[in-house]
């Protein structure tokens, strides 16, 4: 009887995990404000995800933006999101092609999401694969 209960409890936890990151599937979508530091300094920009691929729950692509303000809107492009379900992890992968003082660059983006709530944490590297800086992404509840 106690294997049978066990198996239960195990099985409601793992529904219940799953359904969790279901809904953070679903809550992935929306406008984040982004901390980046970039050596010593902080610069605030906007992370965009206004859309998802419907083909896959556990993995797939998205649209949207990344704005420094008052600098440059790009799109983000080579999008892809996996899901974990069994450990309750995001993860994301984003490229821009960032156009600064008359110049472009590629970054890539890679974020993840877990048990956190809205918050995105993620490294941006430049195409050499050198650390451009760190981030901090926390979903704007307002603008969602």
């Amino acid at each position: 009887m106690k294997k049978l209960v066990f198996l239960v409890l195990g099985f409601l936890a793992f529904t219940h995990r799953l359904y969790a990151v279901a809904d953070d599937y679903a809550h992935l979508v929306g406008r984040y404000d982004m901390e980046i530091k970039i050596g010593e300094k902080v610069f605030h920009d906007i992370l965009d995800i206004q859309s998802l691929s419907e083909t896959d729950i556990q993995k797939g692509s998205f649209k949207g933006t990344l704005t420094v303000p008052g600098v440059f809107t790009a799109d983000l492009e080579k999008t892809s999101y996996f899901i974990m379900f069994w450990a309750g992890i995001v993860r994301i992968n984003f490229e821009i092609v960032a156009k600064e003082n008359d110049k472009e660059f590629r970054v890539k983006y890679s974020a993840e999401k877990n048990n956190n709530g809205d918050v995105l944490i993620g490294n941006a590297t430049l195409e050499d694969g050198s650390l451009l800086g760190t981030f901090t992404a926390i979903k704007n509840k307002e603008e969602s």
